[in-house]
């Protein structure tokens, strides 16, 4: 067979997005807390059940890796990242400058998901669910996203890394009432 003659077998398209689709299958159960920081992934588990070649996989790692997702130690694997102090404290100080720059720039009147994150929050608390007060956390800064007319923002804020905290649902909550003023 010559070497310009592709065979026809799936296109390198076709891969990708298979490596896309499972690395956002992935980032849910990260964001959802089915994969906990400092869980080792394992290729063979994740591969049956996504039903995806170990290459897949592999290049789905890569795209999670490049989101500080995941991380990868040599003759360890990959698992997902702790978060360091020094990590969150960032995290932090970029999510006030955007979020606060989204809520200013933001045409919406409607918070019903902003209230109904922290309402979801407040239900985990009381049932000593961190998990649930996690995924909360991440439900309240994604509504704030989504009341954004900007997508940059949007894509910026939807970010899972950007879902890290849990006590921003509280300062809101408190500041709740010049939140809404500000908007109406």
């Amino acid at each position: 067979m010559h070497a310009d003659v592709v065979p026809p077998t799936e296109s390198p398209l076709d891969r990708a997005s298979t490596a896309e689709r499972a690395a956002e299958v992935l980032r849910d159960r990260i964001t959802e807390g089915y994969y906990r920081p400092g869980t080792r992934l394992s290729e063979e588990a994740i591969c049956a059940e996504l039903k995806v070649s170990r290459n897949t996989l592999r290049e789905a790692f890569r795209l999670l890796i490049h989101e500080r997702l995941l991380s990868q130690q040599p003759y360890r694997g990959v698992s997902v990242r702790v978060l360091s102090v020094h990590d969150v404290i960032d995290l932090y100080q970029v999510r006030k400058v955007i979020e606060c720059g989204a809520v200013a720039a933001s045409t919406s009147t409607d918070y019903d998901r902003v209230a109904q994150a922290v309402a979801e929050g407040e239900q985990a608390e009381s049932q000593s669910d961190w998990q649930g007060l996690g995924t909360a956390n991440i439900h309240f800064h994604q509504a704030i996203a989504d009341t954004s007319d900007s997508l940059a923002l949007v894509t910026a804020l939807r970010s899972p890394l950007f879902g890290c905290g849990d006590d921003d649902l509280w300062r809101w909550k408190h500041a709740r009432g010049a939140f809404t003023r500000v908007h109406n």
